[in-house]
């Protein structure tokens, strides 16, 4: 953990480094790893202690893991790696692995997020939202998710899915983003979904280079076909099409046409807090904006001074967890049990 943390103090000790390029940031990260960890710890003690500006902040989650009953999920945080907990925290950094069932994001009083068996996501700070407000990306690496958000998310807030450098952003939507073999595949069940290349929204083009797709709609990307036109737009355009029956049927597609009640998207009221400190690559700082960075560290820094009491508290929540911890049950039973009716008709038709 230590030498996570050494790891990214360094790397924030110049923030040049951000912009000269992945090249020299995995050179940098060879030179750190090199370096005794001891000597990694007082060099990383000096830069905070002379960090005037750097105040230690409490981090603010970017999600609540919930979990289906049975459900079999892996939390990694850096170089360590955990079984998760329903109602956990989740940081920047932070990679979640469905083994078995379905997870679920909560995103207090805006929306929530599927995750199918299989998927593994990396959550990052998307935009600088208000304390209450959604400030999330999450980097897609395998298997599919559904997003349904219940809020029109405001100019400072941001909610958005990428997946091979395809970037699918909402303000307030359902849709749902798969990896499949051919490239990345939106589907949108509600409201719109503007999608660009991570490439285009780096330059800015993003009103002329992108597509917004509507609902009953869906778009299948291939990044490295696109990439190679000078009009990426015309060539998603193309690409467009009018969603089957069948799609219309997938369990995820329903849930993003169907609202969440209120009640659901209520934050937990003691979420479980893993003690280890947030942890970034060097990759996955490079599409942080420097000022998001700098928040970070003061999250880190946070952990460092509050270890102690975080872990005692970790250890007794897992010794004695909470009564009460939310089980969502999975999408497929959910509707299921919308569709089946209560009694069973009879050939005679109603009893008068």
């Amino acid at each position: 953990m230590k030498k996570s943390f050494a790891f990214l103090s360094l790397f924030f000790a110049s923030t040049g480094l951000i912009f000269f390029g992945l090249g020299c940031q995995r050179r940098a990260a060879d030179e750190i790893q090199t370096t005794d960890d001891r000597q990694q710890t007082t060099g990383v003690d000096q830069q905070i202690a002379e960090a005037d500006k750097l105040v230690a902040t409490e981090p603010r989650a970017l999600a609540y893991l919930l979990l289906t009953e049975g459900a079999k999920v892996i939390v990694t945080r850096g170089d360590q790696s955990r079984d998760g907990i329903s109602e956990m925290e989740l940081l920047e950094g932070d990679e979640v692995n469905v083994k078995s069932g379905e997870a679920r994001l909560l995103y207090p009083n805006a929306g929530m997020t599927v995750l199918e068996q299989g998927t593994e996501v990396i959550l990052i700070p998307d935009g600088e939202p208000k304390a209450d407000g959604v400030g999330v990306q999450l980097i897609l690496q395998a298997g599919r998710v559904w997003t349904r958000l219940e809020k029109l998310l405001g100019a400072d807030e941001a909610m958005s899915v990428s997946a091979n450098n395809v970037v699918a952003t909402v303000r307030g939507t359902g849709f749902g983003v798969q990896f499949i073999s051919s490239g990345v595949d939106i589907t949108v069940a509600d409201h719109q979904v503007r999608v660009a290349t991570r490439t285009v929204l780096n330059t800015g083009a993003v009103d002329t280079q992108s597509v917004l797709l509507a609902a009953g709609s869906g778009l299948t990307v291939n990044p490295e076909e696109i990439n190679k036109m000078t009009d990426m737009r015309a060539v998603m355009l193309k690409n467009i099409r009018k969603l089957s029956d069948n799609e219309k049927q997938l369990p995820g597609y329903i849930f993003g046409t169907q609202k969440i009640t209120p009640i659901e998207l209520v934050p937990p009221v003691k979420p479980f807090i893993w003690s280890v400190p947030p942890v970034l690559s060097s990759d996955l700082l490079s599409l942080l904006q420097p000022t998001v960075i700098s928040r970070i560290q003061s999250d880190v820094l946070w952990y460092q001074e509050n270890q102690t009491s975080i872990r005692v508290a970790e250890d007794a929540y897992v010794s004695n967890p909470p009564t009460i911890v939310r089980f969502q049950a999975p999408l497929r039973d959910i509707n299921l049990q919308e569709i089946t009716p209560t009694t069973t008709p009879s050939v005679k038709g109603p009893s008068s």
